[in-house]
């Protein structure tokens, strides 16, 4: 969506450049993967009557969805499947415990509109949401940058706020990245691809 376009800054084409989008496989242009994420969390927190906090969650992009598709949600204890009719799209493994008001005082922070984007109440530390959108943005707007895809993303949280920013990007092969980085409370770890567009004859 642009709102979300707008709020994360990511830059990639893929999501909102038509023509661009037709030079890979998907051919149209395909939704934010953690635009759909954060909107599966906050349906995954309304079925909880308390406030908890997101201790890890384990997030496995299988396939994509074009702007506007439909979807369905499959929610569990500890698992979020995002899936239309063909496939499944997105398996989400959430781990979770509820709060306590000592750990409640220790990761309180400054709330924005992005609460109210995606209606979520219950969740504390809800940094998380900023977190993803990071990614989101990093991912494709500085490296691999345009023409990026996520695969994976493993997020640990820990009450400890490590305050030095650190990240490092490695190259598994010519177009599979690993980054991972921590941030405040977050260890985070995303397995990234650079498409290649399909080569037209001339």
């Amino acid at each position: 969506t642009k709102f979300f376009i707008n709020l994360s800054n990511d830059k990639n084409k893929i999501h909102f450049d038509k023509k661009y989008a037709k030079k890979f496989f998907f051919k149209e242009p395909i939704a934010h993967g953690i635009n759909i994420i954060n909107f599966a969390l906050a349906e995954f927190i309304k079925t909880k009557n308390y406030k908890l906090i997101i201790q890890n969650l384990s997030i496995n992009l299988k396939n994509f969805l074009v702007i506007g598709e439909d979807f369905e949600l499959k929610i569990y204890k500890k698992k979020i499947i995002v899936k239309n009719q063909l496939n499944i799209k997105i398996e989400i493994d959430v781990e979770y415990l509820k709060t306590s008001k000592k750990v409640q005082k220790e990761i309180r922070t400054k709330k924005t509109s992005v609460l109210q984007y995606y209606k979520i109440k219950n969740l504390y530390n809800y940094s998380l949401l900023y977190e993803l959108i990071f990614i989101s943005y990093y991912v494709g707007s500085i490296k691999p940058g345009c023409g990026s895809l996520i695969h994976r993303i493993n997020i640990n949280y820990s009450n400890k706020n490590n305050k030095k920013f650190s990240l490092i990007v490695n190259k598994k092969l010519n177009n599979i990245f690993n980054i991972s980085y921590f941030n405040n409370f977050f260890k985070c770890e995303i397995i990234t691809s650079k498409l290649k567009p399909f080569k037209v004859d001339q």
